[in-house]
């Protein structure tokens, strides 16, 4: 795959790249003279949206910004495209919740947005009293590229208003939907702990986002308001690019003039992308025309490559990435790589790459081709154990993965089909809730049937995948158990429970100390950063080195 196609499907997707990046000069922002203003305290109450200018009903602010938006990114360790956006941002408050927005004196550095139209006025729809932005009107005309902009510039640099020293908002942006959660400091609002709840496109590989901005007051008014995003996508496989992101306003000046109605039609937030025809484009750039024999035929050879050499890594990583094309192109490949596991039976190298392939596909037709294979005697036992590891790991759960799961659960694989199971319990929770609650129960039953020692510990992390609440009550007593691999397990299994409750357990095991604060750090380190950052920085670790060391690594994974 191209450096530049890769770094626009991962971005796209992710809310940070709007285009696909070509060799430039940087240009620098054009320089501007900031409006003189003297910095006070935000006042307790509510603080302004971002955008929100003084008014006084009839009459409203129009006020100019200096404005940069910057990007840059790394892949595969390797610094990738990067580019630059600045101008003067002009925003004035609309009647109705509405606030108009448009960039002029445009100077674009490191992209093909060249003669790209960005000086249209596009309008924000947002809720009461400077609540979040629910839409965006844009002119007719205005072109994919410059939508994607306009939606990304308005969302990171948009505060949601908010009443005391803290507060939260459900929010919208060009990556999906996420909570964001405010606090005071001073003079400033600061947004942190975006917690993502959808991403658009879904099915690219895992999403790792943070997005943080700090805006300064004076006076009441917003003069500087600066966000950036990290993104990271990590691709079934390994690897996956790292992008980030800075958008930035500094108050210039302001002139009062007649509140106006708006125009445009409002249309729900997007990233105004096909995801189904960039994935395709992708993927066929990826196979670069390569045939399913031909990649076949790869698969013999990088199968028999040193598995400690690094240059191993990258050829697998490499064919992966385009048997997994292959069967997302065409969904038939799919039973033609699980017909070439079985037509080696005994080779767990060879057949590692084609399953890893099926499940990193994310299609109904690999998770499918994994479940066949689940249940085939004629394979090692070795190799369908492979088969159900990556129905765990996959993201497409089929009645046919679950069935050979709960086939499986009678056989030698006991254990990793109850892990897969928990797993897939939790993707479903979404799609068919009554369906992931039965998975529960059963996976629950089967954990308080067991005997301590290895089956426990086997069963809770099976329960801890699903991440249901139903288990909450049974790991508030097998926490405390005196076999430390239980207790760890149950700890653990924390992790992905939602609520309250889960974290008050989790507090508590921090207080306790050793081996089940190691236990407790490690789940904490999957849950919201926003909650647990604060708790972390406070605790005194100094006592345990280990405990230390963990979670400084947690708190630097959250930066």
């Amino acid at each position: 795959m191209t450096r530049a196609l890769l770094i626009v499907l991962a971005l796209a997707t992710a809310a940070t790249l709007f285009f696909a990046l070509r060799d430039a000069e940087p240009v620098a922002a054009p320089a501007v003279a900031a409006e003189p203003v003297a910095e006070a305290a935000v006042e307790p109450g509510a603080a302004p949206a971002a955008f929100v200018a003084p008014a006084d009903g009839n009459t409203v602010a129009r006020t100019r910004w200096s404005l940069t938006y910057a990007f840059d990114s790394l892949i595969d360790g390797e610094p990738g495209p990067e580019g630059h956006v600045a101008g003067t941002w002009i925003v004035e408050p609309l009647r109705g919740d509405r606030v108009a927005i448009r960039l002029t004196d445009v100077e674009i550095a490191g992209g093909d947005m060249q003669g790209t139209a960005l000086a249209g006025e596009v309008e924000l729809a947002h809720g009461p009293d400077g609540g979040p932005i629910v839409g965006i009107g844009f002119p007719a005309g205005m072109s994919p590229t410059a939508r994607r902009f306009y939606t990304d510039a308005a969302t990171l640099l948009w505060s949601s208003a908010g009443a005391g020293e803290r507060w939260q908002a459900d929010e919208q942006g060009l990556v999906g939907s996420w909570t964001a959660r405010y606090r005071r400091d001073g003079r400033s609002v600061v947004r942190e702990g975006v917690e993502l709840t959808a991403l658009r496109g879904g099915g690219l590989g895992d999403v790792r986002y943070a997005n943080r901005a700090r805006f300064t007051f004076a006076d009441g008014d917003l003069i500087r308001a600066v966000a950036h995003t990290h993104t990271e996508h990590v691709w079934p496989g390994g690897g996956g690019p790292r992008t980030r992101v800075r958008v930035e306003q500094a108050r210039l000046d302001h002139v009062m003039v007649p509140r106006r109605a708006g125009r445009l039609t409002i249309e729900p937030i997007g990233d105004h992308v096909d995801v189904a025809a960039r994935q395709a484009t992708v993927d066929r750039d990826v196979l670069d025309g390569a045939t399913a024999g031909e990649l076949l035929a790869e698969t013999d050879r990088v199968a028999r490559l040193d598995p400690y050499d690094k240059a191993t890594h990258r050829a697998r990583s490499a064919l992966l990435h385009k048997l997994a094309a292959l069967v997302r192109l065409d969904p038939a490949a799919a039973g033609t790589l699980a017909d070439a596991v079985r037509s080696r039976p005994d080779d767990l190298a060879h057949a590692g790459l084609l399953l890893g392939s099926l499940g990193s596909s994310q299609t109904a037709a690999g998770t499918d081709a994994l479940a066949g294979l689940v249940g085939d005697e004629v394979l090692s036992a070795d190799i369908r154990r492979n088969a159900i590891d990556h129905l765990a790991l996959g993201r497409a759960p089929t009645d046919d993965a679950l069935t050979a799961l709960n086939t499986a659960l009678d056989g030698e694989h006991e254990k990793a089909a109850a892990a897969a199971l928990g797993a897939q319990a939790r993707r479903l929770e979404e799609d068919d809730p009554q369906g992931a609650t039965a998975i529960a129960e059963d996976l629950l039953a089967r954990l308080i049937a067991a005997p301590d020692g290895p089956a426990r510990v086997a069963a809770l992390q099976a329960i801890g995948n699903s991440g249901t609440p139903l288990a909450l009550p049974f790991l508030r007593g097998v926490t405390a158990s005196p076999d430390p691999a239980v207790s760890d397990a149950a700890i653990y299994a924390l992790r992905f429970i939602p609520g309250r409750g889960a974290d008050v357990l989790l507090e508590g095991m921090l207080q306790v100390g050793g081996p089940r604060s190691l236990s407790a750090i490690r789940a904490i380190a999957h849950r919201d950063p926003t909650t647990w950052r604060p708790l972390l920085e406070a605790r005194d670790f100094s006592h345990d080195p280990r405990a230390l060391a963990l979670a400084d690594r947690v708190l630097r994974d959250w930066m």
